[in-house]
């Protein structure tokens, strides 16, 4: 291992058809003949005046009153069939401004969502600004057991080594920026540095795929790697805890498990 690593929906409404019937049935009174005392008048004025009348045969008689009977019923029908379409075309009025007024209020829903929604898309691609933490709130950057630790082994190591499956996500242990990630550093492979504070720095080494590019600002457990063998002999994260440039014991810094 490296003994130092560098840090760098408008509202419409119906109009109702209204009273249609009733003025068609005041205009057509008038018209209707006057039936009980047109008649009485008439048979009283036939048998009193002394001068001679008309004469009417019982059958024209009967002929006139059945004439004025389907008069009557015809201009009723007319006046009923008016009013049924008046009813049905209000009805009709009725459910198309229903139609229109719920569409507008659909539209007008999804316009204030749309808008939420673009508001929302504005916040998120805002960068993220880098504010240097007081205290770090370490966390464990993978799941797997501790494989190598701090100053094991014939030549001292400055950090901890963990096993895991090749691909397996690698989060960073602490809010941060990222200011180095790249394949530059020998015997580290594909590294990743994060800066906590003016302090700490944390370094992720040998991953398979980074996640992330240097000056990316990142939260206490986000992804920001794979894990992987680059420059290994097998698949492991080595992890690092470096206080002013110095290497420290990661587990002197992660939370117990």
């Amino acid at each position: 291992m490296a003994s130092g690593v560098a840090a760098a929906g408008a509202v419409t409404s119906g109009t109702q058809s209204g009273s249609t019937s009733g003025g068609e049935d005041g205009s057509l009174d008038w018209l209707l003949p006057e039936d009980a005392a047109s008649d009485g008048s008439a048979n009283t004025d036939g048998s009193n005046a002394s001068a001679p009348g008309p004469v009417y045969e019982d059958g024209e008689k009967v002929a006139s009153a059945e004439d004025d009977a389907a008069s009557d019923d015809s201009a009723t029908a007319d006046d009923e069939g008016e009013s049924g379409d008046s009813e049905s075309t209000g009805s009709e009025t009725d459910e198309s401004s229903d139609t229109e007024s719920s569409s507008s209020e659909t539209a007008a829903t999804e316009e204030r969502t749309e808008s939420a929604t673009a508001s929302q898309d504005t916040q998120s691609n805002e960068p993220r600004r880098y504010t240097p933490v007081d205290k770090v709130p370490w966390q464990w950057p993978t799941d797997g057991g501790v494989v190598g630790n701090y100053g094991e082994g014939d030549s001292i190591t400055a950090g901890i080594d963990i096993d895991g499956q090749k691909g397996q996500p690698v989060k960073a242990a602490g809010p941060g920026i990222v200011v180095y990630a790249g394949s530059g550093v020998r015997g580290y492979g594909n590294l990743i540095l994060l800066k906590h504070n003016d302090e700490y720095l944390s370094a992720y080494a040998h991953n398979d795929t980074l996640r992330v590019k240097e000056n990316d600002v990142v939260q206490a457990g986000e992804v920001i790697a794979t894990m992987g063998d680059s420059d290994a002999q097998d698949v492991r994260l080595h992890f690092e805890v470096r206080k002013d440039g110095q290497p420290q014991d990661p587990l002197e810094y992660l939370p117990a498990r």
